[in-house]
């Protein structure tokens, strides 16, 4: 008996902790944490004008393959451009009639294609030459002082005392 109270008050307890619920059509609301990828927002709606919808669906009827309600739109927006000239209209609008001009003037680009493919070719080559050479030269310096360094080892002159001051050159 004495187990069935402490059952029972204990049942009573979360029942008051639990009487508030939330309304099950907002849906569980989380407080939000950047760290944690279950806090992110996730029923965001990008609220649409009503223009902005029927475009939207005239391009989605374009990708099933009706034409229709574009040229409906079409038609909309060019009556419009002949009467307001296109001004309250936006660059995406104009481009769909065929009436966008680029606010800035640009040129297009020129490209040199007289090109001396041979003067680069031997650059190339002399450069590997150079190159070759060098690691050569750096490999006779290396066993320079390498023997040097190894036939000085037991007299007074060597170790790193001859290295930062050579007497000799190498």
């Amino acid at each position: 008996m004495i187990k069935n109270k402490k059952f029972e008050m204990n049942m009573q307890k979360k029942l008051k902790n639990f009487t508030a619920k939330p309304d099950p059509s907002t849906g569980i609301i989380k407080p939000f944490r950047n760290d944690d990828p279950n806090t992110y927002p996730v029923n965001q709606k990008e609220t649409l004008s009503a223009w902005d919808v029927v475009l939207k669906s005239a391009r989605n009827d374009i990708k099933k393959g009706d034409y229709s309600g574009i040229s409906k739109v079409k038609k909309i927006l060019n009556d419009d451009y002949k009467k307001s000239g296109g001004e309250w209209m936006n660059d995406e609008e104009k481009k769909l009639i065929g009436k966008f001009k680029p606010k800035i003037p640009y040129e297009p680009m020129n490209f040199n294609l007289n090109l001396d493919i041979t003067k680069n070719r031997l650059l190339v080559e002399q450069r590997r030459e150079e190159m070759a050479i060098s690691k050569v030269q750096d490999d006779i310096d290396r066993k320079k002082f390498l023997k040097k360094i190894n036939s000085n080892r037991r007299t007074e002159n060597s170790g790193l005392a001859y290295l930062i001051n050579p007497i000799e050159e190498i």
